[in-house]
């Protein structure tokens, strides 16, 4: 029997093609669908990078936004196209006429609402803050950030408010000291709205010397005498409005808290602090009595952004000044110069020693040293020194006024900006 082998050889050979085409087509598949996916990864991986890249810009832009807002005092962050010069374009930005210093984000508070509020610093925002948080006083701050190649974006919105520097109104005491009191001269202390004058961790000498204090009389009440009465400097012929209540030949009255354990417990903390590597202003310390919450590096960064930080003595250079002004070192201050006004009060804060020998302030003057000097200036506000009070011949007249919330004619002190929980926004 004959077999047709070339048949059967043929049909071979067309199997095996179709075997190698079925392959090959298979392997094309394959490293077509591999490429795809590996091409798909690629995208999502730099898609996430740009996003990344974007929200880091974003952040980048919040800090920078934030630490701005909180103590430039001029805050001004318009979201509208037209107030941004040269129009509002990718990689180049503004805040109050300054270039942020990242390339690729923006920052503006959002003012478009039909009910805008107004912060005290003048800065229209956002109702939402206020109707979502509760805050009365607060502005968005809405960051913008884009990838390098601006295919990304990111926005984030953050409100923030106003923190008070002083714990309430402020301390109630005229003058406030972690340490001794001398007084030597003939220092005049007042208080019309409390019976409280001096509040120190040491002992108060009155034994010699004129110094004196006074209160507000029995028979008057607070809302009978206006403002400028409340605070009055004058000594002479005779001071109006007050009862003696200390002085050499009374003895130390009921408005002198002298040897306090409070005050002394406070100072031991702030030593501790300190000690410990701290700038003495850490929980129960002496300064977190009266600013609590606060550091004193923040007092001084808004001192920087209002260009009110002084790293040596000012001496006179002091006069004329508003707001939060912060001297590095020890200080003095003194001639016919004033400090602050009843409408814009000062906290001047001294990292050092403080020699008073003159002029007016009104305001809070906050000491880490001590308190010294000679002459016969008018303080009107509160005086808080960590170390003693220890000044000598001249006639110092302290007279109390506070400060938290604008009493009387009194304008209140400024405040940090704080951030409000809960408002933190990404999209």
């Amino acid at each position: 029997m004959k077999t047709n082998t070339s048949s059967l050889a043929h049909q071979r050979g067309a199997a095996t093609l179709l075997t190698a085409l079925v392959l090959l087509i298979s392997i094309t598949l394959v490293t077509f669908l591999t490429a795809k996916a590996v091409l798909v990864e690629t995208q999502m991986s730099a898609n996430n990078y740009r996003a990344a890249q974007a929200m880091s810009a974003a952040n980048a832009a919040m800090d920078y936004a934030l630490a701005y807002f909180g103590d430039a005092g001029n805050n001004t962050f318009p979201c509208a196209t037209a107030n941004y010069p040269g129009n509002f374009v990718q990689n180049h930005t503004y805040i109050a006429g300054a270039d942020l210093p990242t390339n690729s984000a923006s920052v503006c508070i959002d003012n478009t609402t039909a009910r805008p509020l107004t912060t005290p610093w003048g800065v229209t925002v956002n109702t939402t803050c206020v109707q979502n948080n509760g805050a009365t006083t607060a502005g968005m701050i809405i960051a913008t950030g884009w990838s390098d190649d601006g295919q990304a974006q990111r926005t984030v919105s953050q409100c923030v408010g106003t923190r008070a520097l002083l714990s309430g109104n402020g301390p109630d005491q005229t003058l406030v000291s972690g340490g001794s009191v001398q007084l030597t001269g003939s220092a005049q202390i007042i208080n019309r709205y409390n019976d409280l004058n001096i509040w120190s961790a040491g002992a108060v000498n009155i034994q010699s010397g004129a110094m004196e204090t006074y209160i507000r009389p029995t028979d008057k009440e607070i809302n009978e005498l206006n403002f400028n009465e409340l605070t009055s400097t004058q000594t002479s012929p005779t001071i109006p409005n007050v009862q003696k209540v200390s002085s050499n030949g009374l003895g130390t009255g009921t408005d002198i808290y002298q040897s306090d354990g409070v005050l002394a417990a406070a100072i031991t903390a702030t030593e501790a602090d300190i000690t410990a590597g701290g700038a003495g202003d850490g929980p129960d310390t002496f300064f977190d009595m009266f600013f609590p919450g606060i550091r004193k590096a923040e007092i001084a960064r808004s001192a920087k952004a209002s260009e009110q930080f002084f790293e040596a003595d000012p001496g006179n250079s002091l006069a004329g000044l508003k707001g939060i002004v912060y001297v590095k070192g020890d200080a003095s201050f003194g001639g016919n110069n004033s400090v602050g006004t009843a409408a814009a009060p000062v906290l001047l804060f001294i990292d050092g020693d403080f020699t008073l020998n003159g002029g007016d302030v009104f305001g809070v003057i906050y000491v880490t040293g001590k308190l010294l000097g000679a002459g016969s200036p008018n303080v009107v506000g509160t005086i808080i020194t960590e170390g003693s009070v220890d000044r000598g011949a001249g006639t110092v007249t302290l007279v109390y006024s506070p400060f938290g919330g604008g009493s009387g004619g009194a304008g209140g002190l400024p405040g940090l900006t704080g951030i409000i929980a809960g408002s933190w926004r990404d999209w």
